[in-house]
């Protein structure tokens, strides 16, 4: 217990150390591992219990990174049956069959307390005997590991399989065999520390950009523009000048952290939202160049033009995404480590309120249409716009009717 409650500090996946000799096992958040030698045979023993939902296939690897590592990949079937394959990776892609390992994994009944941490339908256990034709052994004083939602279509060995959901390494000492249970070294806690940060400034910087920021533009723009063109410097400042290093900054460190993770890239809803997220930022950046450009140029111009309304549109979908995306991200943090339900739902609770009352806020501005498209029809608020722009040659920004999120 005190091995398992130490490594949970500073892994935000499962760390089992432990020397092959004897038995000792440790949880983290996806996975509970435990190991030992086979008597008489000498043969190490994997078990393996997989905590989170769907249960796809686990994989257990011998190398120090995974290109060049034996892997032994483990699914259940619809039968009952564990499937075991034997593969080789060459890199962050499927790896292929291994047909001569050094050495044979079976498949074995999992004991009692693996199946009460994860059911049945979520253990597997696999013994390593030596193949009699090559001589050789796996090293296993350096393994990874693997986990995957998706289970392969078949119950053939050489079944295609989708890439892992999250991936880490685990350090054995085999070699000593009078070893205590080993902790891992202080570098690897501040790896694992260093991960956390990454993840939460990820998380912090484009919850500012996306949710305080750029809707403080689109307020400035929904509330000012009827009766000063100066909100148009200061929607130009939040929504481009301070919001643009805030997202993109924000933006890469997810990929740093998916990368830092041996993770897969684009693999699931957040992620795919989080790259349509940014682009669609960036084209409303265009967007308001364009539009404020041909504005700022043409002595006449209609009040909304298709543009505009695209424009308008943009930033609908791009907050109403941020929205969706911070949710999504508060339930993977929480799913994947050790956060409690209750943290979960307040974060949820209090997104959504602030998200709500953005709304409001910026529905209550509404009432200012009627005197906005007055000064349109007059082109009053137009020509002190374009006067106000080449006096402080800004030449970059929507106009009178151009917010990042209206």
């Amino acid at each position: 217990m005190r091995l398992a409650s130490v490594l949970a500090l500073f892994l935000p996946v499962i760390t089992y150390a432990n020397s092959l000799v004897g038995r000792d096992s440790a949880c983290g958040t996806y996975l509970c591992v435990n190991s030992m030698i086979q008597e008489p045979s000498g043969n190490p023993v994997f078990e393996i219990a997989v905590l989170l939902e769907p249960v796809g296939w686990v994989a257990i690897g011998f190398g120090h990174k995974m290109a060049g590592s034996h892997m032994i990949i483990l699914w259940k079937n619809d039968d009952g049956t564990v499937t075991v394959s034997q593969r080789y990776a060459t890199g962050h892609t499927e790896p292929f069959i291994d047909h001569s390992p050094p050495q044979l994994a079976r498949p074995r009944v999992p004991s009692a307390l693996m199946q009460s941490k994860a059911g049945n339908e979520a253990a597997f256990a696999f013994e390593l005997v030596r193949n009699q034709n090559l001589g050789g052994a796996y090293n296993t004083s350096r393994l990874l590991w693997a986990y995957s939602k998706t289970r392969p279509d078949s119950d053939d060995p050489e079944a295609t399989i989708l890439g892992h959901y999250v991936a880490g390494f685990l350090n054995l000492n085999s070699s000593d065999t009078t070893a205590e249970p080993m902790y891992m070294p202080t570098a690897s806690k501040a790896a694992a520390a260093a991960h956390k940060r990454i993840v939460i400034a990820h998380g912090a910087l484009l919850s500012i950009g996306f949710m305080i920021v750029l809707p403080a533009g689109a307020l400035i723009a929904r509330f000012a523009r009827s009766f000063t063109t100066r909100w148009f410097m200061v929607h130009y400042y939040l929504n481009y000048i301070v919001a643009l290093p805030i997202i993109v900054v924000g933006w890469v460190l997810g990929p740093v952290a998916v990368i830092d993770a041996q993770a897969s890239h684009f693999m699931d809803a957040h992620q795919i939202c989080g790259g349509i997220m940014l682009l669609l930022y960036i084209l409303q950046v265009l967007l308001g160049k364009y539009i404020h450009a041909r504005k700022v140029g043409e002595a006449t111009q209609k009040a909304h033009p298709p543009s505009n309304i695209l424009h308008a549109t943009f930033g609908i979908v791009l907050l109403s995404l941020a929205y969706l995306q911070i949710r999504s991200g508060l339930h993977e943090w929480y799913t994947l480590t050790d956060g409690t339900s209750e943290r979960l739902n307040f974060w949820c609770t209090l997104i959504r309120n602030w998200a709500i009352a953005l709304l409001v806020i910026y529905m209550a501005g509404m009432v200012l249409l009627r005197r906005q498209f007055e000064q349109e029809k007059t082109n009053t608020l137009y020509n002190s716009l374009r006067n106000d722009s080449e006096t402080h040659l800004i030449g970059d920004d929507d106009d009178d009717t151009n917010k990042a999120a209206h």
